[in-house]
């Protein structure tokens, strides 16, 4: 964190490559998401960030079950091949609340000026380009 704030220049560490310079680690760092690991006082990580861009395992797996395997999309019955933010990142945390399991076609038209919204009890909200009104509900079991 000190090399990348600037106070000190000791080397980064680039993982499947090693050490880079520190200049060269705030360059990358500005440049996209990262994980930050906190180091004690003998330099032992003793904590990770868990907020990060890509939902983990865990994240999709529970998307999965929750939406009953299908898009959440309104209407779609095709299986999830990925997932998106509600509420877009970093604004919107990486967590099963704001994430979506979405097939390709529905996830690159949400990004069309498609908005949704999500109630505490999972209930989906979308509206379309043309303010058009759908809801979507979570699989009961």
């Amino acid at each position: 964190m000190e090399t990348l704030m600037g106070l000190i220049n000791d080397p980064g560490h680039l993982a499947g490559y090693g050490p880079i310079a520190a200049d060269t680690a705030r360059e990358l760092a500005m440049h996209g998401p990262w994980r930050g690991i906190l180091l004690d006082q003998y330099r032992h990580a003793t904590a990770i960030t868990t907020d990060t861009y890509r939902p983990t395992a865990l994240m999709k797996e529970f998307g999965h079950v929750s939406a009953g395997g299908t898009c959440t999309a309104p209407g779609c019955a095709s299986p999830i091949q990925e997932y998106d933010h509600i509420t877009p990142w970093p604004t919107g945390h990486t967590k099963p609340a704001n994430l979506q399991g979405l097939c390709r076609w529905h996830h690159h038209r949400k990004h069309d000026n498609y908005t949704v919204t999500r109630d505490p009890n999972g209930t989906s909200h979308w509206t379309t380009p043309t303010g058009r009104h759908y809801t979507t509900h979570p699989t009961e079991y």
